[in-house]
């Protein structure tokens, strides 16, 4: 429920604060909830004897640095390819990303990921719809309020709540599509939710020119019923493919782990 409702409560609360009040009162406000929740987690944590390694210094530069060219090289993308910075940029981070691989492919020794666990195919093409939907759920919440705004004028606070129908939505159907993995398996909830995507996305595409606010709602609500048939349901079947030290690299590769408890018989991709 938390992974679904943040990317849209997000900017509720921000277009919120900001329409109320000022931008920095987004800070203020967030600031005592980080440290309550630091207290807690340091009360709570377990205390268990770390397991020591040598820090892999080269992989760390080179997954760093190609990270920092790419978005150095994407925020230029206006100049054209013909830029120096998006040119270089580009070449650089295909250039340490590539050393990367190299490097953690050498054998022994501990790597900061274990690029091996993508020779699971059901793992990664979990992974792949995993990050395709944040991908387009992230474009959604950064469109449709600056859509709102530009084209509707509407204000932050309400190009903003465009999304919470969608997002409260999505939460509280997350673990009733979790239910329904449980029942029925894989196959219905994955297709169903790809067919919803796909005809909120067609929508959106189709009648562009002529879009309202109810529309915008509409269609947004469509896409996120489908995100909560397929968001969390393809992390926990990515995650029960595989076991023991392999999750370790798995939960980084996914971005966030909901303590789904790993099968001895995962089900079978669909």
């Amino acid at each position: 429920m938390i992974i679904a409702l943040a990317p849209s409560l997000g900017p509720t609360y921000g277009g919120t604060v900001l329409d109320l009040l000022d931008w920095r009162y987004n800070f203020i406000f967030t600031l005592p909830l980080i440290a309550i929740f630091g207290w807690v987690a340091i009360k709570n944590a377990i205390k268990n004897k770390p397991e020591r390694h040598r820090f892999q210094l080269a992989e760390y530069l080179a997954i760093v640095v190609s990270l920092v060219a790419l978005t150095l090289a994407v925020n230029q993308l206006e100049a054209g390819l013909g830029d120096p910075l998006v040119s270089g940029g580009l070449l650089l981070f295909l250039a340490a990303l590539v050393a990367f691989v190299v490097l953690t492919r050498r054998a022994g020794g501990h790597h900061l990921l274990n690029l091996r666990i993508l020779t699971n195919h059901a793992f990664t093409y979990s992974l792949l719809i995993y990050v395709f939907l944040q991908l387009v759920q992230i474009n959604l919440t950064f469109v449709i309020p600056n859509l709102a705004q530009l084209t509707f004028n509407q204000s932050a606070l309400v190009a903003d709540f465009l999304l919470l129908a969608g997002s409260l939505l999505s939460s509280f159907l997350g673990p009733v599509m979790e239910r329904l993995l449980d029942d029925r398996g894989p196959r219905f909830p994955l297709i169903a939710g790809s067919l919803c995507i796909m005809a909120s996305l067609i929508l959106f595409t189709v009648f562009i020119a002529h879009l309202t606010i109810l529309t915008i709602i509409a269609f947004h609500v469509l896409y996120m019923l489908g995100f909560s048939m397929m968001y969390n349901n393809t992390m926990t079947l990515g995650l029960q493919q595989l076991n023991g030290p392999r999750l370790a690299t798995a939960t980084p590769c996914l971005t966030c782990f909901n303590n789904t408890p790993v099968q001895s018989a995962p089900p079978p991709w669909p």
